[in-house]
């Protein structure tokens, strides 16, 4: 038992470095604290109405979006990003909670040539706790092009330089009056590659765990 016990700990000491016992150490990186309302404008179809405001929220001040939605109505906010606040995010989420007429949210990015993109939510603005949405690069759909035209184009989210949120109402949501809150916009890192494991240097140390093991053994 002894003589395995040292095997093993030779073994894991050797291989710590090739990522067989790393942890996960990423973190996630804001993209905005959505502290301050003034940086954001809003729309909305005519017959809807959206009010947007700034209060305490999931992890200090955060949007709070108050709309009254007509059937298939839609309103939104939206505000300008440095596309550097995305570079190397593979995912990205948001925090919220609302309450009354339960919609759809639905988290829009705007790329570089003028793309947007979506990522819905169908009736989401309804929740008693704060809940996290996220999405991959793969969850993003092309909503429309430059021209206004649907697309087929996939978001590359390092080249994003707009993000925004709609409330709009779809297949199973109730129009009416409600809110929701969304704050603290995160992104998911890439994780770091592992570095090249050193087959010559393994087989070596190996071999020498082996010759040390047989005389202990003998």
């Amino acid at each position: 038992m002894e003589i395995a016990g040292f095997i093993t700990t030779i073994i894991f000491i050797i291989m710590c470095p090739y990522n067989i016992c790393a942890q996960d150490e990423s973190k996630m990186i804001n993209i905005n604290h959505m502290e301050d309302r003034m940086y954001w404008g809003t729309y909305n179809d005519t017959n809807s109405s959206l009010e947007v405001t700034s209060e305490l929220a999931y992890k200090n001040n955060g949007i709070r979006a108050s709309y009254d939605l007509a059937r298939d109505g839609w309103v939104g906010f939206y505000r300008s990003i440095d596309p550097s606040k995305l570079s190397g995010v593979t995912k990205v989420g948001y925090h919220c909670k609302g309450g009354g007429a339960p919609n759809s949210i639905e988290f829009k990015v705007k790329d570089k040539d003028n793309y947007t993109f979506v990522y819905i939510c169908n009736n989401a603005t309804v929740s008693d706790d704060w809940r996290y949405i996220e999405a991959s690069e793969e969850d993003f759909r092309c909503w429309w092009d430059v021209n206004g035209d649907p697309c087929e184009k996939r978001v590359n989210l390092s080249e994003i330089v707009e993000i925004g949120f709609a409330i709009s109402n779809k297949v199973g949501d109730t129009p009416g009056k409600g809110y929701v809150i969304i704050d603290e916009i995160e992104g998911v890192p890439e994780p770091p590659k592992p570095p090249e494991p050193q087959w010559d240097k393994i087989i070596i140390i190996f071999s020498l765990v082996f010759v040390l093991s047989m005389a202990i053994i003998l």
